[in-house]
């Protein structure tokens, strides 16, 4: 239907429009905050795969191309930046053991998997980017969650010359 056809070229960019109010937001209590995607990670990732799959116009890339631009520039760059990364098989597993999700779409998950790991790629050597091995560390739990709230209080809290910390979960993505 046509009212269909616009919510799939204008979704993500409400998304990122949402996600950049909040951080504004954020911004002006002077509070500190976390992030479950990046700006970056929507455009990349998830506006990558409505292009494809919904074939959107070269109009609506162009201007969500000018907006994620807009926007990326007034928005404050992370302080910290972790990644978690999980093989595929897992990916499938979480995904299919969770009860919000009653049907699993192979070609989707497939897709956005595809995406990350060449994001994730993307991201190597970047400065205070960290991965956490999920096939290792379930952040779900609260004690891996506890373990990495301590690994990010000693990044922020390190002396700017040392460079070798000692973290618990977290490892530099080099």
């Amino acid at each position: 239907s046509a009212a269909s056809d616009v919510y799939k070229r204008q979704a993500q960019a409400a998304f990122l429009i949402g996600k950049a109010n909040a951080i504004r937001k954020i911004e002006k209590k002077h509070k500190s905050y976390v992030l479950d995607r990046s700006i970056c990670e929507d455009a990349s990732i998830f506006f990558e795969y409505f292009k494809e799959v919904y074939q959107l116009d070269d109009l609506t890339c162009l201007n969500y191309q000018y907006l994620y631009d807009l926007i990326d520039d007034c928005t404050p760059k992370e302080d910290i930046s972790i990644i978690c990364t999980i093989d595929y098989e897992s990916v499938v597993n979480r995904i299919i053991s969770r009860d919000k999700f009653n049907a699993y779409v192979e070609g989707y998950v497939n897709s956005v998997y595809d995406r990350y790991t060449k994001f994730i790629e993307e991201k190597r050597g970047n400065q205070n980017t960290y991965i956490c091995d999920s096939n290792i560390f379930d952040w779900t739990d609260d004690k891996v969650c506890k373990l990495i709230i301590d690994d990010v209080q000693r990044l922020i809290d390190r002396d700017a010359s040392n460079s070798d910390i000692n973290l618990n979960v977290l490892r530099a993505h080099i």
